[in-house]
């Protein structure tokens, strides 16, 4: 069995119920950080931490680092009685990678696979949780993620999809000049004016 590490950040409910993992990101080279979360729950109004539950892989929105707030999600997820995996895109947070914050949604894409790829993969991960029993949650950019990566659960026919669930919260289904395209469509002189606020920020950090 795992021993959780007492020392490690980000701890959630009333015990230290994560683990920090490392491992390579999609481009096969890159090292990534991410905390598994074991599921939590009462019984005689001590909490308990369970294994064998099904995981829940969290992806988050643009730009963002697992330290940004998902700590309310993996709380609700574990005392549900599932385990959740968050973890940094590559040059986010605790990951590798260089330049640093590159929103890259190909690699983000690439970088979830590898996440569920561990998930998966990992003996000890396998004897802890239940590997065949995997759900996907995002917001913004990462909602449209999980969507993408579910529709494409590499599971042969012959077997049922380990993927079994997905959460797409506030979903980025398009690109970002689509984006920016249809806020103006829709409120011209609000969209104009964001459009002319970023242009300017950008002009003023290249000078």
């Amino acid at each position: 069995a795992w021993e959780f590490d007492n020392k490690s950040v980000g701890v959630v409910g009333n015990s230290a119920n994560e683990k920090v993992l490392r491992f390579v990101g999609g481009d096969g080279k890159t090292g990534l950080t991410g905390r598994l979360y074991l599921s939590q729950t009462k019984e005689d109004g001590n909490i308990k931490t369970s294994t064998r539950s099904p995981i829940i892989v969290l992806a988050h929105g643009l730009g963002l680092s697992q330290d940004c707030h998902l700590d309310a999600f993996v709380k609700a997820f574990t005392n549900a009685g599932f385990a959740a995996f968050t973890f940094d895109y590559a040059t986010f947070g605790a990951s590798d990678g260089y330049p640093r914050h590159v929103v890259d949604q190909t690699m983000h894409i690439a970088d979830l696979h590898a996440a569920i790829q561990k998930i998966k993969t990992d003996e000890k991960i396998n004897e802890i949780v239940d590997v065949s029993k995997i759900g996907l949650w995002g917001t913004s950019l990462g909602g449209g993620h999980v969507l993408e990566v579910a529709a494409k659960d590499d599971n042969d026919d012959s077997s049922p999809p380990q993927i079994r669930a997905v959460v797409a919260q506030v979903p980025a289904l398009v690109s970002g000049l689509e984006s920016v395209i249809g806020t103006i469509q829709r409120s011209p002189i609000v969209g104009t004016k964001g459009l002319i606020n970023v242009l300017h920020g950008l002009l003023k950090a290249a000078s």
